[in-house]
């Protein structure tokens, strides 16, 4: 198991950034189910040749500056994934998944102050982005032959988001804040080897929160905020979205999960 995370810096009269990098090489070896009596004497055992070797590197720029009255605030990262993982099967073939991942993005963020009917209010807005491609593959291994492809699936993903918000102090020890945030998201969903369950899913979702705080007593503040947010389903749940079609990935939690995107339709 092996890890590294550099990062350096600058400071000057009008920038403040930070670059670092975080990167990580496992290899974890998992015995999986054990006998009783086993698990007793020599919990540390290990009868099957199960592993997870996954192995991954982060690179993250963040900066801000002062542009009038106003901050300016950026963030961007990369991040890429490699990961092999053995299953030693109770009846062969034995199984090996091969992940690919990578993804890059960024958001850029702009805060500031006002007075509104002779009140402060702190206000903030921005954009964010991400573009991934993942790639699985799973394997039957029929020892000692080689590897045999069983299923491959692909997705390249785009998320776009904006938000908006403000806290507006209604009274020195009373604030009520608002924020609003808009996704878009495009994942498609491509079978490599078999076309026809290939398809585009679009998500679009306003996400609202509002919020009262209240600061009268010392050292105390007692708030209260009403919110809805949403997450996209990730590549598995969307291979075992269609109950009536056998499930491509590997999906250990029960039956094909419900997932209904807000748009569908097949690709040629």
């Amino acid at each position: 198991m092996a890890r590294r995370s550099p990062s350096s810096g600058l400071l000057t009269a009008t920038w403040d950034a930070t670059l670092s990098y975080s990167g990580a090489n496992n290899r974890i070896n998992q015995a999986g189910s054990l006998p009783e009596h086993v698990v007793a004497t020599r919990p540390d055992s290990n009868f099957s040749a199960d592993y997870f070797a996954p192995l991954s590197h982060l690179v993250t720029l963040n900066a801000q500056r002062k542009v009038g009255a106003a901050q300016l605030a950026f963030n961007v990262f990369g991040r890429t994934l490699v990961a092999d993982q053995f299953n030693a099967n109770a009846a062969p073939p034995d199984s090996r998944q091969r992940t690919h991942a990578g993804i890059g993005g960024g958001a850029v963020q702009l805060t500031g102050h006002v007075r509104l009917a002779g009140r402060p209010l702190r206000w903030f807005t921005g954009v964010d982005g991400d573009y991934s491609h993942t790639v699985v593959g799973l394997y039957a291994v029929p020892a000692p032959e080689v590897d045999s492809l069983t299923d491959s699936v692909r997705a390249n993903q785009v998320n776009l988001g904006a938000f908006a918000g403000g806290s507006w102090e209604l009274a020195p020890t009373f604030a009520a804040t608002l924020v609003a945030r808009y996704d878009y998201i495009r994942l498609p969903y491509e079978d490599l080897l078999d076309p026809d369950q290939n398809g585009v899913n679009i998500f679009r979702r306003i996400s609202p929160r509002v919020g009262l705080s209240w600061t009268g007593l010392a050292n105390h503040e007692i708030y209260a905020s009403v919110s809805r947010g949403f997450r996209t389903p990730a590549l598995v749940e969307i291979a075992c979205s269609d109950p009536a079609a056998a499930c491509p990935l590997p999906f250990a939690l029960g039956a094909d999960p419900r997932s209904t995107p807000s748009w569908r339709r097949p690709t040629s």
